[in-house]
C-alpha cells in the first residue's frame, strides 16, 4: 500500500469522479492529507513520541 500522498483520485484509476471535478477533488484530497499530518505530528509531540520524518 503507497502513501496518501500518492494517491491521485481520477476516472483512469476507477475513482468516481467526474473529468471536470478531478483537479479540484485532488486539491481537496491534499489539503485533507496535510491536515491529518498536521493533527498526527501534535498528538504524537504531546505523547512524547518521537517520528521518524
Amino acid at each position: 500500500m503507497g502513501s496518501l500522498r500518492d494517491r491521485y483520485l481520477c476516472v483512469e484509476n476507477g475513482d468516481a469522479v467526474a473529468p471536470q471535478e478531478v483537479a479540484a477533488v485532488n486539491a481537496r484530497l491534499e489539503v485533507l492529507v496535510n491536515e491529518v499530518e498536521q493533527r498526527g505530528r501534535v498528538a504524537a509531540a504531546a505523547h512524547d513520541i518521537q517520528l521518524l520524518r
